[in-house]
């Protein structure tokens, strides 16, 4: 095998594994997830916050938070220093459904690297911890104005 093809297959099969947690990350609902996870690890934060972390459309990003104040899982409020900014918040309901969510995920993600041993999974964290390291420092985000975007983005 030559270096191009083995950087192709390696390239080529991170993809594939990514797409699949990806795509069977909550049955399709990946971005709920993360909005839960990034809402209740600061709390409160204004809509522009979550959009800078999330890095999607506004729009999509609207309707989303829509559907999720709808389902009771969040609440958005004016913010008091600035009324055209908008607040968001972890109702309850939405605390309640990122454990579960998040307790779904652990068991699909345990079963998911059954088939490595113990020792494979450390090796395999290491490179991944290797590899993200690396292009974070080398290639760092342009398009988040969070201070703190790639310990948020590392964490999700």
């Amino acid at each position: 095998m030559t270096q191009e093809e083995q950087v192709r297959d390696l390239v080529y099969t991170l993809w594939r594994c990514f797409r699949f947690l990806h795509k069977h990350s909550e049955g399709g609902k990946a971005s709920r997830l993360r909005v839960l996870r990034v809402v209740h690890r600061h709390q409160e934060m204004t809509q522009r916050q979550l959009l800078d972390h999330m890095a999607i459309q506004q729009s999509t990003l609207s309707e989303l938070l829509k559907k999720m104040e709808e389902d009771g899982l969040l609440q958005r409020d004016p913010c008091p220093e600035d009324r055209r900014q908008v607040l968001l918040r972890l109702t309850s309901a939405g605390k309640e459904q990122l454990e579960q969510m998040e307790a779904r995920e652990l068991t699909r993600n345990i079963q998911y690297l059954q088939v490595l041993s113990w020792e494979e999974r450390e090796t395999l964290l290491s490179l991944l911890t290797k590899l993200d390291n690396s292009w974070t420092e080398q290639y760092p985000r342009k398009d988040c104005r969070c201070k703190d975007s790639g310990q948020e983005e590392a964490a999700e």
